[in-house]
């Protein structure tokens, strides 16, 4: 293989390289998003849950003491 071919595939290489960690950094950033939008809708889930008991808690009092 000549020099210059040689060259030519490493500098293919680095620009390949560049653009997997480039990608690698996307995914990463939108994994990032969705763990924080999933542990979000996980506390307002718990937080209707939570609600929800002292709603029906409240409407057995009130039952208990008609």
């Amino acid at each position: 293989m000549t020099e210059s071919v040689q060259v030519l595939l490493e500098e293919k290489m680095r620009e390949m390289e560049a653009a997997v960690n480039a990608e690698r950094e996307l995914w990463q950033q939108q994994e990032a998003r969705l763990k924080a939008e999933l542990a979000y809708l996980e506390r307002d889930l718990q937080e209707s849950k939570e609600k929800e008991s002292l709603v029906a808690s409240l409407e057995k009092c009130l039952q208990e003491g008609k």
